[in-house]
């Protein structure tokens, strides 16, 4: 019987992971990796991010909800070497724009016109409205201010902390939307391709897979993203909250399975978001947390690798396989750094944190 395991430790050494006969598909390998943020301070405020092509050369630039105001980090990399600095005064397009406490975004195509750019919506603390700021690019690039988002039957007005994301979840093309509340539970409501004002209508589904998936009880906030994380071509549900990220797993009979406790994350107010930000058709974690700057975990940048990867020294990782058995034996750990003399330590750092049939 085929098993797959998710395994988390902290290497003590530049390693590998290698498969032995017992182990059918090493799926996909996760490191924490450098972010591409570099000499950049985002502070130890609230975070979340969203990403568009502003300038329109090509690569991703980023957008970081703080508390009271909005980020612009232009990306002067590539595509494929990102490398992101911060612009202030009025190249920012939300420079002078008051928020309150606590501001979230997320990019999606809301805005009708015929490029179907990415707009950027923002919730505030306390806020009664899904603000939109519609992207153009003629004759220079600039976010405005477009009107309000509105989704059926939801009552903004009870909810504190509510962070939105787009993903398209029925894969018709269309972004949909994912509503996180400080209950620690999910909205979700289907993007149609009416627009009413110019702004993208939404519909309640006929069914929804994500009624039930809360965070831990503890966590009280819900911060939702969606992605294939253990490779298996189903997305899975990952939810940030107030301490933990939590995630469920796509199933093929459809919806998702229980949830599980992600290992590797601190921090506070999780937000994560996946994008493909270097052009490998890989896609990207960024999580936007509190109490901590790009030093000290501010965010980390989630590098998915597809084969047996190297790593500094004391950074956390997990690791996704299938294997005939579930336990360890399946699994060796081979140290190329000759400096690694005990290879004990790094052995019982490994544990399983979830395994499913």
């Amino acid at each position: 019987m085929k098993k797959h395991m998710v395994l988390a430790g902290v290497l003590a050494g530049v390693f590998g992971l290698v498969m032995t006969a017992d182990a059918t598909n090493f799926e996909k390998y996760l490191s924490i990796s450098e972010t591409p943020f570099s000499d950049t301070e985002l502070g130890t405020d609230h975070k979340s991010f969203a990403f568009l092509d502003y300038d329109g050369d090509g690569d991703l630039d980023a957008f970081v909800g703080r508390n009271k105001r909005i980020d612009y980090f232009r990306n002067d990399g590539t595509a494929a070497a990102p490398d992101f600095v911060k612009v202030t005064g009025t190249e920012n397009p939300f420079d002078g724009v008051s928020f309150s406490d606590l501001v979230r975004i997320a990019a999606a195509d809301i805005v009708e016109d015929t490029e179907n750019y990415k707009d950027i919506v923002v919730c505030e603390f306390d806020g009664n409205e899904f603000k939109v700021y519609e992207y153009k690019d003629d004759p220079s690039p600039s976010l405005t201010d477009a009107g309000v988002l509105s989704f059926p039957g939801f009552n903004m007005g009870s909810h504190t902390i509510i962070t939105p994301a787009f993903y398209d979840v029925n894969k018709d093309g269309i972004d949909d939307a994912l509503i996180g509340l400080d209950n620690g539970t999910t909205k979700y409501y289907r993007g149609t391709a009416s627009f009413s004002g110019g702004i993208r209508e939404f519909q309640t589904p006929a069914t929804d897979p994500f009624n039930g998936k809360t965070v831990v009880s503890s966590d009280e906030l819900a911060a939702p993203a969606l992605a294939d994380i253990n490779g298996d071509e189903l997305d899975d549900f990952v939810v940030g909250g107030q301490t933990n990220i939590v995630y469920f797993l796509g199933q093929e009979s459809g919806g998702f399975g229980d949830r599980v406790l992600a290992s590797g994350f601190s921090g506070n107010y999780q937000a994560p978001v996946f994008i493909d930000i270097d052009n490998d058709s890989q896609l990207e974690l960024f999580v936007g947390q509190a109490g901590a700057n790009f030093s000290n975990s501010g965010y980390w940048a989630i590098k998915y690798i597809p084969e047996l990867s190297h790593v500094i020294d004391g950074l956390k990782f997990m690791a996704g396989i299938t294997v005939e058995q579930a336990n360890l034996d399946a699994i060796d750990v081979v140290v190329t750094d000759p400096k690694i003399i005990d290879l004990a330590d790094i052995i019982s750092s490994l544990r399983i944190i979830s395994e499913s049939q």
